[in-house]
């Protein structure tokens, strides 16, 4: 995921209940959110361009439309800096999109510098990925498992009662799509 580079600028260090978050610029205009000095790129936004996908998971977004032509509903587990939430928000712009993100400090620095915005289609939710699928009664056509920490997925997650939920979350036609 590279380490910061001496051609970023440090804009924002702050501590959050869950993490040390820290956001970059570098030369060519990419936002960069990271979890700890020189840590593993968390997210990467070109700020006004919601199709550039930096990180080569990201890449990976679009081979959910060949499961599900055209969604009406999507989960995001894992915010970061809203790669992509914004990449479907562009994309479909009348589709639900729910996010949920544990940690208050990360949405607040996606909405502050990452320009992530909700709007009466697209909602962050602060709470835990797992409770939320438990409790959600809501049906998704696509689930995005974009949760990490700063070198491993929460452990919650990878449980096999959490998939278990994520499968029950799905629509009929419902896919999962994991980092």
């Amino acid at each position: 995921c590279g380490a910061a580079t001496g051609a970023e600028r440090l804009l924002l260090e702050k501590k959050s209940p869950y993490n040390t978050i820290l956001v970059s610029e570098d030369d060519n205009g990419l936002r960069i959110l990271r979890f700890e000095p020189h840590g593993a790129r968390q997210s990467v936004v070109k700020l006004g361009d919601p199709d550039h996908l930096e990180l080569p998971y990201t890449r990976a977004i679009p081979v959910a439309f060949v499961f599900v032509e055209k969604p009406q509903s999507v989960l995001v587990v894992g915010l970061g800096g809203g790669t992509i939430p914004g990449f479907l928000r562009k994309r479909f712009p009348d589709m639900r999109i729910d996010v949920v993100e544990i940690d208050p400090g990360v949405v607040e620095v996606a909405r502050s510098h990452f320009g992530f915005r909700e709007d009466a289609r697209m909602h962050a939710y602060v709470t835990d990925g797992r409770q939320f699928i438990e409790r959600a009664g809501r049906l998704y056509d696509i689930v995005f498992l974009d949760a990490f920490g700063t070198d491993s997925i929460p452990y919650q997650l990878v449980t096999r009662e959490f998939l278990a939920g994520v499968r029950r979350a799905l629509t009929p036609r419902g896919v999962v799509i994991g980092n």
